[in-house]
């Protein structure tokens, strides 16, 4: 079973039933000019956030320190957002039992 939506791309967490978060306009003033590109979210903001995602994949120029910013079309006009990039990395530890580790032999 596919438990991604077709339309939104957003996983699909029970059977079936699904809404789309809402549609928002984006821009990228820097990379489209003129060019406003559809983004499934919940709010303006994580809009913002996708759309630099989108436009980062690859390059990964945020991740190293660059910013970019995104227009995202409201119901009360044009916000503009600076959207910058994060990589943490993250370790995990297990213990072992010695018990275990004296039987690998």
């Amino acid at each position: 079973m596919n438990n991604w939506c077709p339309k939104c791309k957003g996983f699909m967490y029970s059977h079936g039933v699904h809404k789309c978060p809402p549609l928002w306009k984006t821009n990228v003033p820097t990379y489209e000019e003129d060019e406003w590109v559809d983004v499934f979210a919940q709010n303006a903001r994580t809009a913002a956030e996708r759309r630099a995602g989108k436009i980062d994949a690859g390059d990964y120029n945020l991740m190293d320190g660059d910013t970019m910013t995104v227009r995202v079309q409201t119901e009360d006009g044009i916000e503009e957002y600076e959207v910058s990039g994060e990589a943490i990395p993250q370790y995990l530890a297990t213990k072992i039992n010695p018990a275990l580790k004296e039987n690998d032999g």
